[in-house]
């Protein structure tokens, strides 16, 4: 894969914090460059590329910006100027107080979490790309990206919040699997990292991330319950869009459930 050739330019492009009159934040974080490139590019999986995928190029280049930027905040000494933060040269001017330094790394954080997010997207589409090792590993869940969160009493969530939900997704995910089958998940799961979801597909998904989502935020027993059978019903009534289910043995167990209780029940429930 081709370097980069990241230009002041376009870092105060990526970073509009940075941006000053001089070059002085760009001269004190650009011996971070390669580092942050390299980082991002092994996390990424991105040596299978010759050349980049222009699409994904200058997302590449803003995630290597704010990364750079976000390592170096610890070791620079900030000034706020009228367009931005500088770096301290004379002893004559205050540092940046540290709430807005504080500030200012979690909002490059955030914004790299969020471009790393949208580079994964892109990847999915990506036949180099989507059956590495590197992409089952980073889509092998139902949740992959943090936007997801968004949706479901996260509003201000990133992909680390993913990390810090992680626990509570897995769990979910298993209940998933031993109620519908590893068969229906796994091939849900590839369909995300290949982008080749079917309509009826991201119907069962979006409901998936409602029993996950649920799971996350500590609903009980019975609205969890409710949520799985929504998730049976929508797979039992378009059985022909789902050759894994149908073939699999949590769909004959589901079958058998759905036999034995009164379909007129009000308490009626699958498993």
């Amino acid at each position: 894969m081709n370097r980069l050739k990241i230009t002041q330019e376009i870092f105060e492009k990526h970073c509009s914090s940075a941006t000053n009159s001089n070059d002085t934040v760009f001269m004190a974080v650009e011996y971070g460059f390669s580092l942050s490139e390299q980082r991002i590019a092994t996390f990424l999986g991105l040596e299978v590329f010759e050349e980049l995928p222009g699409n994904i190029l200058p997302l590449f280049e803003r995630a290597v910006c704010l990364d750079t930027y976000a390592e170096a905040i610890p070791h620079l000494d900030l000034v706020l100027t009228s367009s931005g933060f500088g770096v301290v040269s004379t002893s004559n001017v205050a540092p940046a107080s540290a709430d807005r330094v504080n500030r200012l790394s979690k909002t490059l954080l955030a914004a790299l979490d969020d471009t790393i997010d949208d580079i994964l997207s892109l990847l999915r589409f990506e036949s180099a790309w989507n059956e590495t090792a590197t992409a089952h590993s980073l889509i092998s869940s139902v949740f992959w990206s943090g936007r997801q969160l968004r949706r479901y009493g996260l509003p201000l969530a990133h992909r680390s919040d993913l990390v810090a939900n992680a626990m509570n997704i897995s769990t979910a995910e298993s209940k998933l699997r031993e109620f519908i089958g590893d068969e229906i998940m796994m091939k849900l799961i590839s369909s995300i990292r290949t982008a080749s979801s079917t309509p009826k597909e991201l119907t069962l998904l979006q409901l998936i991330e409602h029993v996950i989502a649920a799971n996350i935020s500590g609903c009980d027993g019975r609205e969890f319950k409710t949520l799985l059978n929504s998730v049976a019903r929508y797979l039992l009534n378009n059985i022909d869009s789902f050759p894994d289910f149908a073939n699999s043995s949590a769909y004959a167990a589901l079958k058998i459930v759905r036999y034995e209780n009164k379909k007129d029940d009000t308490c009626f429930f699958f498993g």
